[in-house]
């Protein structure tokens, strides 16, 4: 990931999770695979007595993008989510249609003619995985409403690296990361080009959970048994931050508290929704 590593963290943001140099970022939720861990990202909680399977159940719990649509005061429309995996449409929100979510092989409505192009190939070029698009539809249906709707909140979820990595396909999941890599020079370059965003914008890029060691087949792996699967890591690219590179000499960082950096970045507390949410990451 040249462009995140070399453009993003050195002149814009920074990245802890490295725990080689003792920079440590956790899940709190037990169970350490997807709908447990993105619902910990967007309502600041593990609920693991409720959330414990992928199942596409609609989320009980109302998330930080409903909270900030709130604050707001903004149409749905302004608080978008795009997604590979198509359960993302029972996840971001407990109440449907409180925002903006297009997840799945799920058609894409634009005026663009190309969009409507590559919102029929979807359906024709499927993955090996249930429920899943490519990458590549997500990205390119995500930039078209950026450029049209304008949104004040875009989450954008991938899903290539940990299905490649579970099919054991570890060239493809080196191929994914890079795609991704390129896919976030292509944002930074929309937003820092669009007077709306520009010098405007915060990236929070993170991930859903981690992974076992490398030894064996255990990189294929995660849940509550597998060592490792409660590591992950967070990049924060923003004006609202002097830090840069590697984020060393913090405390523990926990997934819990993402939801309320994202409130936080837009002047909001998050524990207004959530009183047992974590507290936002200290930007300064």
């Amino acid at each position: 990931m040249p462009f995140l590593w070399r453009t993003l963290l050195v002149d814009h943001g920074f990245i802890a999770g490295d725990r080689t140099a003792g920079s440590l970022v956790s899940v709190t939720n037990g169970h350490r695979f997807s709908y447990p861990g993105y619902s910990e990202i967007l309502t600041g909680q593990a609920h693991d007595d409720v959330i414990k399977s992928n199942d596409a159940i609609r989320n009980r719990f109302p998330s930080v993008l409903q909270f900030v649509r709130r604050k707001l005061q903004i149409a749905p429309a302004q608080v978008a989510t795009f997604a590979s995996w198509g359960v993302f449409r029972a996840i971001v929100e407990s109440e449907e249609g409180a925002t903006t979510v297009n997840a799945g092989v799920q058609a894409y409505d634009s005026p663009a003619p190309e969009m409507a192009s590559l919102s029929a190939l979807q359906s024709q070029t499927s993955t090996p995985w249930d429920n899943v698009r490519h990458d590549a539809y997500t990205f390119r249906f995500a930039m078209d409403y950026l450029k049209r709707v304008h949104p004040r909140v875009l989450y954008i979820a991938f899903d290539e690296t940990d299905d490649w990595a579970h099919d054991g396909k570890y060239d493809l999941v080196l191929r994914a990361l890079h795609r991704t890599d390129g896919f976030l020079k292509e944002l930074w370059e929309a937003l820092q080009a669009d007077p709306q965003y520009h010098d405007k914008t915060t990236i929070i890029v993170t991930t859903d959970h981690g992974r076992g060691p490398i030894a064996g087949a255990q990189w294929r792996k995660h849940g509550k048994d597998i060592a490792g699967a409660d590591q992950i890591w967070v990049a924060l690219i923003s004006p609202g931050t002097p830090r840069r590179g590697l984020w060393l000499a913090h405390p523990p960082l926990f997934q819990n508290q993402i939801a309320a950096t994202i409130a936080a970045v837009l002047g909001f507390d998050y524990r207004e929704q959530n009183p047992q949410a974590g507290e936002a990451f200290r930007l300064k």
